[in-house]
């Protein structure tokens, strides 16, 4: 399960569920502290949003779209 924005209220709340549940979590936030908590909630990896440097261009990218009720 991927969760975008994963290191606010909710998306830590979500990680921490899916993890609780049994889910492979992939966490997506924006900064190194934000991706540490992410993991210390049970998610397996935590990404940047960017994996690009900020004066590089990426060549492709592909997004996970996951909708919580």
């Amino acid at each position: 399960m991927a969760v975008l924005g994963a290191a606010g209220g909710v998306g830590l709340a979500a990680v921490e569920l899916a993890a609780l549940l049994g889910a492979e979590v992939v966490a997506v936030a924006s900064t190194e502290e934000k991706r540490a908590a992410c993991l210390e909630q049970g998610a397996r990896v935590a990404l940047p949003y960017r994996p690009w440097g900020p004066t590089e261009q990426p060549v492709s990218v592909r997004t996970i779209m996951v909708a919580l009720p």
